[in-house]
């Protein structure tokens, strides 16, 4: 996957710290959910207040995709795995033993600060370098976030049945952090140049009939390149899905809790069952891209999220029932992130950071709205009304994927003026 001039060694350490960081983000998605109760309590804050930790870290992520380009242009993806380790694990210990409001959120934002310089230097490298099945390689990488987010509301349910408090939880997460940062410290110095491939392509687009970089060449290409309309409709896919995740991760522990009437236990068993679908799901899809189109993979998958979402509103007390839903819901959140930014980044190789960066802060802006507006719809006009209005978000994302697929050439040689 890397360089031949790497050792092994080398490969393995930056694959492990890039799967590691991808494995804590999901932990911290995986555990936010079933913490906000208890953080609410201890902190004396409304519901609202305390789920907006979910919206503050994808402010910090999002502040960090539209940097984290150039930090990865300039410092290369592993050197920004160093940096984003040691931030990540900064904020988590200041979630857990932060005390008011404000700093809350600045230890929220310090967080997404980290997660987002994470997601976009993993991403980078891993395409940077994968084979030409780009959607399987970040499916691989991704799967380690569904790993985290299982593991991450077992580590809730344990610190509330123990009584251990939300602190241990998020101490837990940043000693994990620690642990990374520690082996980014072994990296040598030619592990910053695994973005050299990303550079060659980009200056094979863009030479002139002398084989020399123009500067004409290379601005008339980023115009054309921003006026595809494909680009942004990935990007809206993205902004979509990483909106309803982070507002199921936030939301569905509660709805569960007080709308589907499950006890404690269960409600924390769901939220792993969710997580254990999205491993699984992008699982199955490391080797369905290698067959199928991964719009055909995501138009399947959006439609499970829809009738799972429709059939959680539709039953008033599932039981254990809701197992088998929330299942079918995990199942259809899992493949549609790698795939769709796989497949802008395999669309646009030319300008492989820029789309990461586009894509990547579209899904960081609906992960900042979208919970917000959804955790709203829960505690002002009800929960039924907040849970539907996911499925009517993914309504709106396999319309988006249709427009892609149904005329795949149209959007593709379109440009606008």
């Amino acid at each position: 996957m890397y360089p031949r001039g790497m050792r092994i060694s080398q490969e393995a350490k930056i694959v492990s710290v890039a799967s590691g960081l991808t494995c804590l983000a999901g932990m911290q998605g995986g555990w936010i959910g079933p913490l906000i109760p208890s953080i609410a309590r201890a902190q004396h804050l409304t519901l609202v207040e305390a789920g907006l930790i979910v919206s503050v870290n994808m402010v910090g992520a999002m502040i960090m995709n539209v940097l984290g380009k150039f930090l990865v242009d300039k410092f290369g993806g592993p050197n920004c795995m160093k940096a984003a380790s040691f931030v990540m694990a900064l904020g988590l210990a200041g979630l857990g033993f932060s005390q008011g409001f404000y700093l809350l959120c600045l230890s929220g934002l310090t967080w997404g600060l980290g997660a987002g310089l994470n997601g976009m230097a993993s991403t980078t490298t891993i395409l940077a370098n994968a084979d030409k099945v780009a959607a399987s390689a970040l499916n691989r990488l991704n799967v380690f976030f569904g790993v985290g987010a299982l593991l991450g509301p077992a580590a809730a349910w344990a610190a509330i049945t123990y009584k251990l408090g939300y602190p241990a939880v998020f101490a837990l997460g940043s000693c994990w952090g620690l642990i990374m940062m520690c082996i980014t410290l072994t990296f040598k110095p030619e592990s910053a140049r695994v973005q050299k491939r990303e550079q060659d392509i980009v200056a094979r687009s863009m030479q002139d009939g002398e084989g020399q970089l123009s500067d004409s060449a290379v601005l008339r290409s980023r115009q054309k390149f921003l006026r595809q309309p494909a680009l942004w409709l990935f990007a809206f896919i993205i902004f979509l899905y990483v909106g309803m995740e982070a507002s199921c991760s936030a939301w569905l522990f509660t709805f569960l809790q007080k709308q589907a009437h499950l006890n404690m236990a269960l409600c924390s068993i769901s939220m792993s069952t969710l997580w254990i679908g999205l491993t699984l799901g992008r699982l199955f899809s490391v080797s369905l891209t290698k067959r199928f189109s991964p719009f055909l993979i995501s138009a399947i998958a959006a439609c499970c999220v829809i009738v799972a979402v429709t059939t959680l509103c539709a039953i008033g007390r599932p039981g254990v029932m809701a197992l088998a839903v929330v299942l079918l819901l995990g199942m259809g959140f899992g493949p549609i992130y790698p795939n769709n930014v796989a497949s802008a980044n395999q669309r646009f190789k030319e300008n492989l950071s820029t789309t990461s960066m586009i894509v990547i802060t579209a899904g960081s802006i609906g992960g900042t709205l979208i919970p917000m507006a959804v955790g709203y719809a829960f505690t002002k006009i009800g929960m039924v009304f907040g849970m539907s209005s996911l499925a009517v978000l993914a309504f709106l994302l396999l319309s988006t994927v249709g427009l892609l697929t149904a005329r795949p050439r149209a959007v593709r040689n379109l440009v606008w003026n």
